[in-house]
């Protein structure tokens, strides 16, 4: 007696089946990419908070700044950058608070992170502040202080979005000279906390505008050369 998955087989072998529509497989593809998308946000999520905790660790350590005790903090340094494939590079990532997440309506915190030498979730941190820790971060070994004072404006850098209390921010990815001048004036809250970042970026050399991230933990608003890569995070 013929096995079932064989019978099965031999009466679809008697029948024509009717062509795919045109498109079909560009459908299927494109389902595939949007749940891997989806997959990698969430990742990137949990990857993001882990960074933070990490960061809170290696500050312990002392090897980063320790957190300023002022309301405002406005610092610029030189930064030598790493590289990745060859070639200097750096990432900034913002975004604000997420909305409430379960029955105790916890929120994931708003942050703002810039690396070198990889991506934002494995690269060198250079500036970490997040919304539900206090101070900020800054590596020491890379960011020397001093350099040429730049504005804490768009000047000359086009929109790169505005985001809202949600589950998107901004990755800015930029390929430029081997060192920048970074300038970052944080404001805190009566406890310590990050209230606004505003975070300046230019090439040390040429004193050309790279990019501009004016964050609060509601609304991000960023902008960056044309030259740089803007994403979503």
């Amino acid at each position: 007696m013929p096995e079932r998955d064989d019978v099965v087989r031999a009466a679809l072998e008697r029948h024509d089946l009717p062509r795919e529509r045109a498109g079909f497989f560009d459908e299927i593809w494109e389902a595939v990419q949007a749940r891997e998308h989806a997959a990698a946000v969430r990742w990137r999520r949990v990857s993001a908070v882990l960074a933070a905790v990490a960061a809170a660790a290696v500050t312990a350590a002392g090897v980063l700044a320790a957190p300023h005790t002022s309301n405002v903090a406005d610092s610029t340094s030189t930064c030598l950058l790493g590289v990745q494939g060859g070639l200097p590079v750096f990432d900034i990532g913002a975004e604000p608070l997420s909305p409430p997440i379960g029955a105790d309506g916890f929120r994931i915190p708003g942050n703002v992170t810039m690396t070198s030498s990889g991506s934002l979730f494995d690269g060198t941190k250079l500036f970490v502040a997040q919304g539900g820790a206090k101070g900020y971060l800054l590596d020491s070994s890379a960011c020397k202080d001093g350099g040429r004072r730049i504005p804490l404006a768009a000047d000359g850098l086009a929109p790169a979005g505005t985001f809202k209390t949600g589950y998107q921010g901004v990755d800015i990815r930029c390929l430029v000279a081997t060192r920048i001048t970074l300038r970052v004036r944080l404001t805190t809250s009566s406890k310590g906390l990050p209230t606004r970042v505003q975070l300046a970026v230019r090439n040390a050399r040429t004193n050309k505008p790279l990019a501009f991230v004016d964050w609060t933990e509601r609304v991000v608003r960023a902008y960056a050369s044309r030259a740089c890569r803007v994403g979503d995070l």
